[in-house]
């Protein structure tokens, strides 16, 4: 929920992010996450997107206490799941 609420992403997103996608800026004043973004003509490029430092020390949380390396996705669930949450949320 953090994901969509705080960051910003849609929920074909959410299984998306991964610790190896999560980096510090270049200026040093933030945390950006690598996220696919539509392009034109069906293309799908990636973009930064800003994620606070609580959502990211999160995400770390969560990798590391289920055991996933860096390139595994953080949250292992399908769209429609993420649906249901939202709707059950609401």
């Amino acid at each position: 929920m953090q994901l969509m609420v705080r960051c910003g992403l849609r929920v074909d997103e959410i299984a998306y992010p991964t610790l190896d996608r999560l980096r510090w800026s270049s200026s040093g004043d933030c945390w950006l996450l690598e996220v696919p973004r539509q392009e034109h003509e069906g293309e799908r490029k990636e973009g930064p997107r800003w994620i606070p430092k609580e959502v990211a020390e999160n995400m770390q949380r969560c990798s590391s206490e289920r055991g996933r390396d860096a390139a595994e996705s953080i949250v292992l669930v399908t769209t429609q799941s993420v649906r249901r949450w939202v709707k059950e949320a609401a």
